[in-house]
């Protein structure tokens, strides 16, 4: 099952021992942005994530790793975040548009969601935990792998090296053909109504302009109608505002 990262923040459940760049945390450290900072060493861990933090965590890869307890078991994370400009610019939608942005970030989450659940009940991750965080970073979504102690050892490597290599192009790839729908036509402005097998393709064609003579193409996506819908209300706006 799919676990929610931003439950686990809330109920205090996962803990790190460590941030990305390997700086040690230790309980009882002072929270960030107090102005204090304790530095520790390795050998202040407890025995198990002093061997995992030593031995298996490094800053390599495409996800951030910790060493962390999570629900009482220590082990190692790893983290893929999808940050907003990531998103925004994966769909090609202005990364200033707060209005549309907004929506197509929230809306990117279920993304997120889906790959989630449908790698959980790969052998790869098999004794692994999945969580999934809604805005859980200041700046995005993120999707992280639990590594039991247990486990690290014997299968550490093929993980990260699975989620490494598929995260990110199997999200774009769910991103694109569960939510996508061409882009609002840069000329008429209007959002192409297609047949939803055209929706997949690469280079669409206005067929609004298409009456006019002319021959406009995008290759861009939004999110979903309520994307469309929002960037459409704020085009009004601004011409509105022009004839103002």
């Amino acid at each position: 099952m799919v676990k929610s990262l931003n439950d686990a923040y809330k109920h205090n459940t996962l803990f790190y021992f460590c941030n990305a760049t390997g700086d040690i945390n230790m309980p009882g450290d002072p929270m960030l942005g107090t102005g204090f900072y304790i530095v520790h060493t390795s050998e202040e861990l407890p025995p198990k994530e002093r061997e995992l933090y030593e031995n298996f965590w490094s800053e390599d890869g495409g996800g951030t790793q910790y060493v962390v307890r999570c629900e009482g078991k220590p082990g190692i994370a790893i983290c893929y975040l999808f940050d907003r400009d990531y998103i925004l610019e994966l769909c090609g939608w202005d990364v200033n548009d707060d209005i549309g942005g907004d929506v197509i970030v929230k809306q990117f989450f279920s993304a997120v969601e889906a790959y989630a659940k449908e790698v959980e009940a790969f052998p790869v991750l098999e004794g692994c935990s999945i969580f999934v965080g809604d805005n859980t970073d200041p700046v995005g979504h993120e999707l992280l792998v639990f590594v039991p102690y247990e486990l690290v050892e014997g299968k550490y490597a093929d993980v990260k090296k699975f989620l490494d290599t598929y995260v990110y192009m199997c999200v774009e790839v769910a991103f694109k053909k569960d939510f996508g729908l061409p882009f609002p036509c840069p000329v008429c402005k209007q959002a192409p109504d297609v047949k939803e097998d055209s929706v997949r393709s690469a280079i669409i064609e206005c067929p609004n302009c298409a009456k006019n003579g002319l021959i406009v193409r995008t290759a861009k996506y939004a999110m979903r109608t309520e994307a469309i819908n929002t960037w459409n209300k704020s085009a009004t706006r601004e011409a509105a505002d022009e004839k103002s």
